[in-house]
């Protein structure tokens, strides 16, 4: 995801416009077609104008890839912790301790169950982000897409209500894990 934001289309995907770079680009939120978030290393950064510009609006350095709209507040997974916004991203607020977990948040029924992962596990905090429990290692994955970062060339789901665990690597199969104590 390094290097652009992204282009949009309102033709059903005919035409692209591109909106914006930046070579240390490393996740994506999106608010509305205006408003949108860019973490970097150094931060995070907000457009209003649709990617045209960027404002930088916080110190905090994301690691998920993507911020995650849930129930009235966007949140993204950082160094610093699970962090939060009522704003659109205007400002952040951290709400957890630092997981450096590339995918998720997922939750489950409410804010508190949450689930991400990492280059080597998938975690769990079932008290909104304060602690996190390793709950199973990733499935072991083959051939040359070796994760440099947290949650490159893969995929993780969640079915919160069976709980169940599925996860897939770029060239590799997709795993199944019933997680311990759920029903079948």
């Amino acid at each position: 995801m390094a290097g652009r934001v992204g282009n949009h289309s309102r033709a059903w995907g005919a035409t692209w416009k591109f909106i914006g770079q930046h070579p240390e680009f490393t996740s994506v939120g999106v608010f509305n077609a205006h408003t949108l978030v860019a973490g970097t290393k150094d931060g995070i950064l907000r457009s209003t104008d649709g990617g045209e510009t960027w404002k930088k609006v916080s110190d905090l350095r994301p690691m998920g890839r993507v911020a995650v709209y849930f129930k009235g507040l966007t949140y993204w997974l950082a160094e610093e912790g699970l962090i939060t916004s009522r704003d659109k991203g205007a400002t952040w607020q951290t709400s957890g301790v630092g997981l450096k977990a590339g995918w998720g948040p997922f939750f489950g029924a409410d804010a508190k169950h949450i689930v991400a992962a990492d280059d080597r596990a998938i975690w769990q905090t079932t008290d909104g982000g304060r602690a996190w429990k390793r709950i199973a290692s990733l499935p072991p994955f083959s051939g040359p897409f070796a994760p440099k970062l947290p949650g490159q060339f893969l995929s993780i789901a969640w079915d919160s209500h069976a709980n169940l665990l599925y996860a897939s690597r770029m060239g590799n199969p997709t795993f199944r894990l019933q997680i311990a104590g759920a029903e079948k």
